[in-house]
């Protein structure tokens, strides 16, 4: 349980307003009470977070009224050079109608404060640019701003420690990094420090490298993952107290559940776990193991025979678990324990998220190494171009086998749904798409995804065909579906896909579990013909059209 709350000492741009807010927390962080969770300062404003169960809001608005009120003392100036090269540059003088050299000259003049870090870790906020140079952030971010850039929007400059998105106006590359995980020190600045930025030539720091990752094999493994499950993560208890420097608490969504699954095994409450949603996978064990399922929606089958939740269990060598969805609920969690008690936690930054990997102890003091997991924590999500879909589409039709034709059916220029509209009769277009799934052996979806979900455009043809909802499984139960989608983002639309699951499951559907299909940074992979330009992607289309349609097959059977 997490509970937070801001503690305000003024608006907007306030140098008064920050020291409070710094020295504040700097206190706080000097001796934390327990149950205290975080402690992140910014513009005007503190931020806490703390656990109920362990500190009443009472009890920690007391604490901070005993504890020193003054400013926090002045930082450290620190000098950054910059070669004024940014992309954006041109650009910016001219709209401000400036030169480049006035450009410049006015990004070097004040002597900024780090106000706070955040966005991604190490990342500075920087105030105040002078008002002759401050620009609007730009109408749509870059999927990609390089490490290193420097670059302003309205009062703020910053540098962006690590590859991200980003709508910042680029002035240049910093030719120091903000942060580097090899370094004693990874944060070169922290809040209440000061910045000078001077004009210099020099080559680039190299992008920050992750800290060296484990052997890709363990030697003594624990699980043969038969299939993989659509979000499976593993996950820790989290990291506290870092918010200060840019730093996601991240772990499990429901972490009494992921307590629950550890201790029912000996494992720390913290403990490396499993964390799985909407389709859990199918794992062997690879040696005797205890293990435990916590958590909703599922039901762990031991070899068909159902596991109890809420209790450890022993999970023979050779034995094969899965997951079936069941009630109420969207996360599972799955422990283990045939190692140390207390494995050694390693986490290793990447450009977008972290690697976990832990370090145990086997028998006869040998220590081992067992890699776990890599996940990119998505930051972002990239908005699918409305012809990215189309594209793959297009690609998947020119390589389907012979006798299978696929037609599409274009759904951009429906009405938005409701019943009063329904009331008035189907429109042309719905009766039409609904007839044509009628006649279809198997539909496959197209999904772009937005903000972390399925589009409204999708989900609105989805509720046309199934009305009246006496008629709904005569459109789509029984009737198999497969799910693809294409992005120009890095994860591929996985986070749509997985929404759509409770839909088709609703809805009757015989989905296809068998493959996905998800097409990252499509408008490299397919040009504008719909011609796959990437080998890779080739094989997995074929992949993936071979086994629809086997699947297809046997369901006509």
């Amino acid at each position: 349980m997490v509970r937070g709350f801001y503690l305000r000492f003024g608006e907007g741009v306030s140098e008064e307003a920050n020291r409070r807010a710094l020295a504040l927390a700097e206190a706080l962080l000097r001796a934390p009470p327990p149950g205290l969770l975080d402690a992140v300062p910014a513009y005007g404003v503190l931020y806490l977070e703390y656990d109920p169960r362990r500190l009443s809001r009472g009890r920690l608005l007391r604490l901070l009224k005993g504890l020193p009120q003054e400013r926090a003392e002045e930082g450290r100036v620190v000098e950054i050079p910059v070669r004024y090269d940014g992309e954006d540059l041109p650009e910016v003088a001219s709209r401000l109608g400036l030169s480049l050299e006035a450009v410049k000259a006015l990004h070097q003049k004040p002597l900024y404060r780090v106000y706070a870090l955040g966005f991604t870790p190490g990342f500075p906020f920087l105030a105040e640019v002078e008002p002759a140079l401050r620009l609007p952030r730009k109408p749509h971010p870059r999927p990609r701003v390089p490490a290193h850039a420097v670059a302003v929007a309205g009062v703020q400059t910053g540098i962006y420690p690590l590859p991200s998105p980003g709508g910042w106006n680029l002035l240049g590359t910093s030719l120091v990094a903000v942060y580097d995980p090899h370094r004693e020190t990874p944060f070169l600045l922290r809040p209440g420090d000061r910045v000078r930025f001077l004009e210099a030539e020099g080559p680039t720091p190299p992008e920050p490298r992750p800290l060296e990752l484990l052997p890709e094999e363990p030697r003594l493994p624990a699980l043969l993952v038969e299939e993989p499950g659509l979000m499976d993560l593993v996950v820790d208890g989290g990291r506290f107290l870092g918010g200060h420097l840019g730093l996601a608490r991240s772990g499990p969504l429901d972490a009494p559940s992921a307590r629950l699954a550890n201790r029912l095994v000996g494992n720390g409450a913290g403990a490396p776990l499993l964390e799985f949603a909407y389709k859990g996978p199918v794992l062997t064990a690879l040696r005797d193991l205890v293990a435990a399922f916590a958590g909703y929606g599922f039901v762990a089958l031991l070899e068909g025979e159902e596991i109890p939740p809420g209790q450890s269990f022993l999970w023979p060598r050779g034995k094969t678990l899965r997951f079936r969805p069941r009630g109420p609920g969207v996360r599972g969690y799955l422990a283990v324990n045939n190692l140390d008690k207390n494995p050694r936690l390693h986490v290793l930054p990447t450009a977008y998220g972290a690697c976990y990997a832990a370090q145990r102890r086997w028998d006869d003091d040998d220590n081992q190494w067992y890699r776990i997991t890599q996940w990119a924590i998505p930051f972002y999500t990239m908005i699918a171009a409305s012809t990215g879909d189309r594209m793959a589409l297009n690609a998947f039709a020119k390589r389907l086998p012979a006798g299978v034709t696929l037609s599409t059916i274009e759904i951009g220029d429906w009405p938005l749904y409701n019943a009063d509209v329904q009331a008035l009769g189907f429109p042309d277009k719905v009766q039409a798409a609904q007839k044509a799934m009628l006649a279809a052996d198997g539909v496959v979806i197209a999904t772009p995804e937005y903000n972390y979900g399925i589009s409204s455009a999708l989900k609105n043809a989805i509720d046309w065909l199934s009305r009246p909802p006496a008629d709904s499984a005569r459109i789509f139960k029984n009737r198999p579906v497969a799910i693809m989608g294409a992005s120009p983002g890095g994860f591929g639309t996985i986070l749509s896909q997985g929404a759509w699951l409770p839909v088709l499951s609703t809805l009757g559907t015989c989905f296809w579990s068998g493959g996905r299909l998800m097409m990252s940074r499509a408008h490299t992979l397919v040009d504008p013909d719909g011609n796959i330009t990437d080998e890779a992607m080739k094989v997995q289309i074929a992949k993936f059209m071979a086994g629809f349609v086997d699947f297809v097959t046997c369901a006509r059977k």
